[in-house]
């Protein structure tokens, strides 16, 4: 009588448990961004995707010798004491404004909405924010890139997964853009 008993509720729990990774599967779908605007632009293997004010060329910079911290202004290094004086050095053409370092073609996902700088809530909408400030325009942007569902391998274009270890072998890659899931670009 027990292990019948065990067995049902077994089954019970089981059904819950597949009832409720369905539920999870939806909701994640929901989060997902829908990539409506999109431009082509760069992007950096450190910083993301980039503004196009974001991308410099032949810019000079200063790194430090000894822990590789990078600064736009000459001085010291702040983060380590091997190197007091960092070095100038030359960015190459596009490279990334922050860390100066290389960057590549993307597709990127650009959202917009407002933010109050006083007390940081969102709005989809411009006007005036219930703390009485006005709402600031903001661009959100994502790099839209090409996953495996499986085993989360990325790729810029489309195609298969290669992974000969992942479930998803020779299945087509899935379209996304960086930012989903995360306001504007998703709930």
């Amino acid at each position: 009588m027990r292990s019948k008993i065990s067995l049902s509720l077994i089954g019970v729990v089981a059904v819950i448990l597949v009832l409720a990774v369905g539920a999870l599967s939806k909701a994640q779908e929901g989060d997902q961004c829908d990539m409506k605007t999109t431009r082509k632009g760069r992007a950096c293997e450190i910083c993301g995707p980039l503004a196009a004010s974001d991308v410099v060329s032949e810019s000079t910079y200063w790194e430090c010798d000894g822990c590789g911290f990078v600064s736009a202004e000459a001085g010291s290094c702040s983060d380590c004491d091997e190197s007091p004086e960092l070095t100038k050095k030359k960015s190459g053409k596009d490279a990334c404004g922050s860390c100066f370092g290389g960057t590549h073609a993307a597709e990127l996902c650009v959202k917009t909405d407002f933010h109050c700088a006083t007390c940081l809530t969102r709005s989809a909408k411009a006007g005036e924010c219930e703390c009485g400030e006005s709402f600031e325009k903001q661009e959100s942007i994502g790099e839209i890139a090409f996953e495996c569902d499986g085993c989360g391998a990325s790729a810029p274009a489309a195609g298969n997964c290669d992974d000969d270890e992942c479930d998803s072998t020779g299945k087509a890659l899935v379209r996304r853009c960086s930012r989903s899931g995360r306001p504007p670009h998703g709930s």
